[in-house]
């Protein structure tokens, strides 16, 4: 039997981390995704108790992130090319704006 015995390994962590290892043996690689955990965990503890803080920032990570396959970059893009990245995301996904206004026209 792998890992502390739980009923059902595959839903435990620590147990499927016993049974098939780390996601990847890169420094670079694991330090990102730590880094990944760590902002998500500080931009939750305003909102959340602290007891679920970190638990709750592997779940979204895991369900989020690397459950549909991403991964994240290992050279971090420059400050100007982030910020853009996240105006342009919020813009998205702002419900306020909800109807996207077309090209400005040159009347």
């Amino acid at each position: 039997m792998t890992g502390h015995g739980c009923a059902d390994p595959k839903l435990c962590p620590d147990c499927r981390r016993a049974a098939i290892g780390p996601a990847s043996d890169d420094p670079d690689i694991r330090q990102r995704w730590a880094e990944l955990r760590e902002g998500l965990a500080l931009m939750l503890r305003p909102y959340v108790q602290e007891h679920l803080v970190d638990e709750l920032a592997r779940r979204a990570v895991a369900e989020l992130v690397a459950g549909p396959g991403w991964k994240p970059p290992l050279r971090p893009a420059p400050d100007w090319r982030r910020e853009g990245r996240i105006e342009r995301y919020l813009a998205a996904t702002d419900p306020g704006n909800a109807s996207r206004p077309g090209p400005a026209s040159s009347e």
